[in-house]
């Protein structure tokens, strides 16, 4: 039997080994997962083959041509050789070392040293090893006009952007280039020494992840122009000459939230719109942009004054001009770029908010619990916009398409609830939500969708802050149910939500069982789950309990129905009272404490005089506001739930 037993064991290990992937046990070679090409950047007449060891290997190509790729010799490291109708006529003094994975590009070229033929190359090569999923594409540049006293610069946007490369002389490369991933739009400029010339402005598709090369040349007519080439595409399609923007066109809405009308012009003499009604946002209005080095100047016109301002615009993209009345005398101007996004949003909505309220401190925008596609049936703690500055755009974020429960606070510490709103985005849709100063002085949220125009300003509505508790012990997972903004929360016990409700839900569904609502947007909401048994549903909603920075405000609810009456105290010996008799389904009146110290809570059956739980080691912040539950049952042990009020 033990013979038969290993005869099986060394069986079954022959099979496993035969079935292993070859390339595991003997993994190829690292020459065979090379590449390499050749560009011709010598502007001779003959074709030119790169070669190794005095033989040729590739196909012979002309002038910005590429030949196709091939597998280096089993070797790591190689010399260059070029040749010109199978004869040598250059062969380099230095090795090549080759990596696997990698693609290598070797461009042909001329020096500035006497004679006619090929006496220099580069090789470039892709990275190994560069990070993924980051919404990132990567680039280098190559100077191939083969001139001393030209450099030349790639700028994004108009001339008057951001300088990408620099001054880059013939037969140079700067360092790899990160960009985000998507359409970009590049000016390509020639510094010749005595003057900047624009040659022209392009617009290019960068895929994430991929790695590319640039070069500018110049072509037998002697025009320059600006090639792309893929590391990794192996196709003879590959290097591609990229056509210039026949139009220089900008795109620009304004969006006037000030109490007066503007007109809105290009200087020295293009008007774009006049009579924008206040609260109103326009078309998008075309003009020329790119013709300067320096900045485009707009002009914004009232009754009472007249600003302007400089900006750098990008041909073909859409900007919206926020326009807004301040505190501070002059109208406040808020510019917004065109979206940028670093990742796929896959059908999602994305938001970028911008804080046009006069304030010294800081806003942030989150969203209140809304539904999600996971086992709790929600998700919460999303936040648009942190820390988020007067006068300042946050960066965009992607977030599912939907019911908006948006919940304004303070940045500060404590935090402070500002302002409670909702309203509703669509998939693969962008939108700005604006936070303003209403007419009354108060905070105020708006919508604007980007390929909205010529439309009125509208606020989004105002919405009712709610929690909900669970403290029915008997049902870990009580199932909550508000119309269709939230169809199926599934709450712990001893969990909370929070959210914002539209002013006219009334009912509400907690374990099976529904519930009338009554919203007062005077209140802050407040909702007990409580019960044995039975399951009721406490609202102890009421007006804020105010901000004061010295104390802290709090009150106590009875949420257990084992403890009819309960008596809360500092001491066991009952003589420091806190809450003398608090019922089942009961709040306690609203108490300042003004003493920041840790503290006990004990409490007492009042109909026995028996103590029946003790908390230790409670620590309650000044400047905030909170609700005790006290909750549970005899048989499974009671609980204290804090809950923080805004």
């Amino acid at each position: 039997m033990r013979n038969l037993y290993i005869f099986f064991v060394v069986f079954t290990l022959l099979i496993s080994c035969a079935e292993e992937d070859p390339n595991l046990v003997n993994p190829p070679p690292p020459y065979q997962s090379i590449r390499i090409r050749l560009l011709n950047g010598f502007s001779g007449n003959e074709n030119i083959a790169w070669g190794f060891a005095g033989k040729p290997l590739s196909n012979a190509v002309g002038y910005l041509s590429l030949s196709t790729p091939i597998m280096p010799p089993p070797y790591d490291s190689i010399t260059v050789d070029f040749f010109q109708n199978n004869k040598l006529v250059f062969s380099s003094p230095r090795k090549i070392r080759l990596v696997r994975e990698t693609r290598y590009l070797i461009i042909a070229g001329k020096s500035f040293k006497d004679g006619n033929d090929i006496d220099t190359f580069m090789v470039l090569s892709t990275t190994y090893g560069l990070p993924k999923k980051l919404g990132k594409s990567y680039f280098k540049f190559v100077n191939l006009i083969r001139d001393s006293n030209i450099k030349v610069s790639l700028i994004e946007g108009c001339p008057n952007g951001k300088p990408l490369v620099s001054n880059v002389p013939y037969f140079s490369f700067p360092f790899l280039q990160t960009i985000p991933y998507g359409n970009h739009t590049f000016s390509l400029i020639v510094n010749n020494g005595s003057q900047q010339i624009l040659s022209n402005i392009y617009t290019l598709n960068f895929l994430e992840d991929n790695e590319y090369t640039l070069f500018v040349a110049q072509k037998r007519d002697g025009n320059y122009a600006l090639y792309l080439y893929d590391d990794y595409d192996t196709t003879l399609t590959n290097l591609i000459e990229l056509i210039p923007i026949p139009e220089r066109n900008a795109f620009l809405r304004v969006a006037n939230f000030s109490s007066e009308a503007i007109a809105v012009k290009r200087l020295p003499n293009q008007e774009l719109a006049g009579n924008i009604e206040p609260f109103s946002i326009t078309k998008y209005l075309n003009f020329v942009t790119c013709e300067s080095y320096l900045p485009d100047s707009i002009e914004v016109g009232s009754s009472s004054e007249r600003l302007v301002f400089g900006y750098s615009y990008e041909v073909l993209k859409k900007y919206t001009l926020l326009v807004f009345d301040s505190t501070l005398g002059s109208k406040k101007l808020i510019m917004v770029p065109p979206l940028k996004i670093d990742k796929p949003t896959d059908g999602k909505a994305v938001v970028r908010v911008v804080n046009a309220f006069d304030t010294s401190f800081s806003i942030t925008l989150s969203l209140g619990t809304r539904p999600a596609n996971n086992s709790l049936g929600y998700t919460s703690g999303e936040v648009l916009a942190a820390n988020l500055k007067s006068g300042k755009i946050s960066d965009p974020v992607a977030i599912s398409s939907g019911y908006l429960p948006l919940t304004l606070f303070s940045s500060t510490e404590p935090a402070f609830l500002i302002n409670s709103s909702y309203t509703n985005v669509e998939p693969n849709r962008a939108y700005l939500i604006v936070v303003t100063k209403s007419v009354n002085g108060n905070f105020e949220l708006s919508i604007i969708e980007d390929n909205q125009e010529d439309t009125k300003i509208v606020s989004i509505d105002k919405g009712y802050f709610a929690q909900f508790v669970n403290a029915f012990s008997d049902n870990p997972n009580l199932i909550f149910s508000i119309s269709s903004i939230l169809p199926n929360v599934k709450l712990g016990y001893k969990e909370t939500f929070a959210t914002v409700l539209p002013t006219n839900i009334n009912q509400i569904s907690v374990g099976g069982k529904t519930f009338s609502l009554q919203i007062d947007l005077n209140n802050v909401g407040l909702f007990i789950a409580a019960g044995k048994n039975n399951l009721d549903l406490f609202d102890i909603s009421i007006p804020s309990m105010g901000k004061e920075r010295s104390s802290y405000r709090r009150r106590f609810f009875n949420a257990s129905p084992d403890i009819e009456n309960v008596g809360i105290f500092n001491d066991s010996a009952r003589k420091n009272v806190v809450v003398s008799e608090l019922r089942y389904g009961n709040s306690s009146k609203i108490e300042t404490v003004r003493l920041e110290r840790k503290f006990s809570l004990v409490f007492f059956n009042n109909n026995n005089n028996k103590i029946v739980s003790q908390f230790n080691d409670i620590f309650l912040s000044f400047g905030k506001n909170y609700t005790l539950v006290f909750t549970g049952t005899e048989s499974k042990g009671f609980s204290l739930i804090v809950v923080q009020e805004y």
